[in-house]
């Protein structure tokens, strides 16, 4: 399971899903290679002819996480699968799996992604901040995964009724 994707369909594989919610989709390229047959993509700024891809099971919304979760989630059915991989910060990341929990069901899993950061800067809560250390330190990478890494430990404290396991080599963690 090397690609988003790959790990995306094996997870549906699991619980037989056939709804499919996703938050930042950015170039469609993860979204469009999950083979669930209802599926939600959440961004604010597409960077894919949405238009395109858009049909009456596939439906594109150009708004926030926190926007659709307020105005536009309540319409759709529970989401069998759930990837979130938004604005690289934990308060954020936060508030859209806590919101998610009002469109999910007790066999949902959540794939979330960023929660290994592999270096003290890509680990910055702020972009600039993350581009200022890696310039200092020399550090190659261009890779930004902000401070999702503390959802883990929220989830924990917070909601001891899920599991969760992480994939360290892809950065991201599932919940149960």
């Amino acid at each position: 399971m090397k690609s988003r994707s790959d790990r995306l369909n094996k997870l549906a594989s699991i619980n037989q899903s056939s709804r499919y919610l996703e938050i930042r989709v950015s170039k469609g390229i993860t979204f469009n290679a999950v083979n669930i047959t209802n599926k939600v993509a959440v961004d604010p700024q597409f960077r894919l002819n949405k238009d395109k891809y858009a049909t009456e099971k596939v439906v594109c919304l150009e708004v926030s996480s926190d926007e659709f979760f307020k105005s536009y989630a309540q319409k759709f059915e529970s989401f069998d699968l759930i990837y979130l991989d938004g604005l690289h910060t934990f308060e954020q990341t936060f508030r859209d799996f806590c919101a998610s929990l009002a469109v999910a069901h007790s066999k949902t899993i959540w794939l979330i992604d960023d929660t290994c950061p592999r270096s003290y800067a890509q680990a910055q809560s702020s972009l600039q901040r993350c581009r200022q250390i890696q310039n200092f330190s020399g550090e190659k990478s261009a890779a930004w995964m902000g401070d999702v890494f503390k959802i883990v430990a929220a989830i924990h404290d917070f909601f001891p009724q899920y599991s969760f396991a992480t994939f360290p080599d892809h950065g991201q963690t599932v919940q149960l």
